[in-house]
């Protein structure tokens, strides 16, 4: 009896064995792509999807790429770090300077933009991407004399990507294009269709370049799914317990973008959906920079004017739909109206305020303001709060006006 229990627990032991080695067979194989080879390779196919093209970015940098110009750096150039890197997003250098490489979504978005591109074209969702987004973009072109651009109308029916929750007019989708097609990385117009599919960011740095003072950073250009923008440095949460001038400073910075964002000589408001301090960074020089350009929303205003529906000059006021721990918005209200104070909602709200909804900055980044401020400028903690939540409408803008100019004394 005791040696038929001893075989049983010895059978038992024994499935129990084959049962572990098993697993971890099976976790080594799915392992082995992220740890082998031990640093990743820049130029392998399986991780820049040239051949995607022309389903891809771009292929201005390709040749940098090949050329080993580009390298990584930091710990996102082991092969290991992609069972953690969820967003896809690494550490480089690029003649001489920080870069970020970024693959512009997570790995089941990259997989899902084929199918994206095959529905749209009203193909099975496995067809060559490639060769049905040249089809697609053929569809959706629109000959201008010597000039191609895209149709507005086509695309105004697909909510790929915020960037096209507005779009109705054709003026603002020949500014993207224009203006894309100007940049160094020079798009065909089946890469910017491929863009407004997965993630319009290098179109947004492109338009509104750094060069001509927008809060964004430099885009170098791409090649196949992979695209490189310069590093600006630490996020702005580093900064929420820094020195009060640098506070200011920094504050100051974020008003004035907001306040451009809607006021500008191009007369197209840019609406911001992600107030959170992981998508700013601070540079060396101390400005601010908005490093995700995914989340915007475009609103052409001169259209809006020229429709003059009834209430299109009525300044919407955001009122966060009694959100209290969380930002949000109507994008019906951002598209018809020619202005909104959605974007100062969104800083007073999520990145200023006592209060604000940024776990990360949960005083606000004006936060302890120094007694000898509030005596000389009593008014400003009031400001500060209705800038956040007005008691009056329209009351957000006078508010980030009164903030700008106290803060630019200080």
């Amino acid at each position: 009896m005791l040696r038929n229990f001893r075989s049983r627990h010895r059978m038992r032991f024994h499935r129990k064995s084959i049962l572990v080695w098993i697993i971890l067979i099976c976790v080594a194989i799915k392992c082995y792509p992220y740890v082998f080879p031990l640093q990743i390779d820049l130029t392998q196919e399986a991780f820049l999807e040239h051949d995607a093209c022309p389903a891809c970015f771009g292929t201005n940098l390709c040749a940098p790429i090949f050329k080993s110009q580009i390298q990584l750096t930091n710990w996102t150039r082991f092969s290991i770090s992609r069972l953690m890197n969820a967003k896809n997003v690494f550490y480089g250098n690029y003649k001489f300077e920080k870069v970020i490489l970024k693959k512009l979504g997570h790995d089941h978005e990259l997989r899902s933009l084929d199918g994206e591109i095959c529905q749209a074209y009203k193909e099975r969702p496995d067809c060559d991407a490639g060769r049905y987004l040249k089809f697609l973009t053929k569809e959706y072109t629109l000959n201008l004399g010597r000039d191609e651009t895209l149709d507005f109308r086509p695309l105004a029916r697909h909510e790929w990507t915020e960037v096209l929750s507005c779009m109705r007019s054709q003026a603002l989708i020949d500014l993207i294009v224009k203006k894309s097609r100007l940049h160094e990385s020079a798009p065909t117009l089946e890469q910017i269709l491929t863009l407004l599919i997965l993630n319009p960011e290098p179109l947004i740095f492109s338009v509104f370049r750094e060069d001509d003072n927008w809060p964004f950073p430099k885009y170098h250009g791409s090649c196949g799914r992979l695209a490189v923008f310069q590093d600006e440095g630490k996020p702005l949460s580093e900064f929420y317990s820094s020195d009060w001038n640098i506070r200011v400073l920094l504050s100051k910075q974020l008003l004035s973008s907001a306040m451009k964002f809607v006021r500008n000589d191009l007369n197209v408001a840019l609406y911001y959906t992600d107030w959170i301090s992981d998508n700013f960074a601070v540079n060396q020089d101390f400005q601010v920079k908005f490093v995700d350009g995914e989340n915007f929303i475009l609103v052409d205003q001169s259209e809006i004017r020229a429709l003059a529906a009834p209430g299109w000059n009525i300044s919407h006021t955001s009122d966060g739909f009694q959100c209290e721990s969380r930002f949000c918005y109507s994008t019906a209200d951002l598209c018809t109206h020619a202005e909104s104070d959605h974007n100062i909602y969104g800083l007073c709200k999520g990145l200023l305020a006592p209060g604000a909804l940024d776990y990360a900055l949960p005083e606000g980044l004006l936060h302890s303001i120094p007694s000898e401020v509030t005596r000389k400028h009593p008014l400003l903690p009031r400001l500060i709060g209705e800038c956040a939540s007005p008691t009056i409408p329209g009351g957000r803008f006078e508010a980030a006006q009164g903030l700008m100019e106290i803060l630019s004394q200080l």
